[in-house]
């Protein structure tokens, strides 16, 4: 429902004091109705999860949005391992570039 300022009939002689009052209680009672609906959204998931035979968590790492970084760097000799260059360097990196390997000899 979309509301233009023009449909609230506010009267002029209300202070700005007043209605940063109103406004504080609104984004008090926004807050309490985000959180029911959200407890209620998710007791909806539980129950369809049961519903279907799971348990909630066991469905849980399917709704990450995490997202996946490129891969940025990768073992000259076995391919599989990889490293987007974010977090910690994997340990394999640490060995190959002990060996005498650059970044750049690493790069996908």
């Amino acid at each position: 429902m979309q509301h233009r300022h023009e449909d609230f009939d506010i009267p002029q002689d209300v202070t700005v004091t007043e209605l940063e009052e109103i406004r504080s209680r609104l984004d008090d009672q926004i807050s309490a109705r985000r959180e029911q609906e959200m407890s209620l959204a998710a007791q909806r998931l539980k129950d369809a999860a049961k519903d279907m035979g799971y348990h909630i968590s066991e469905l849980m790492h399917l709704l990450s949005e995490r997202t996946e970084h490129p891969v940025k760097y990768r073992h000259p000799q076995n391919p599989d391992l990889t490293w987007c260059g974010k977090g910690r360097r994997p340990l394999w990196m640490n060995k190959v570039l002990e060996e005498g390997h650059t970044l750049a000899d690493l790069a996908a």
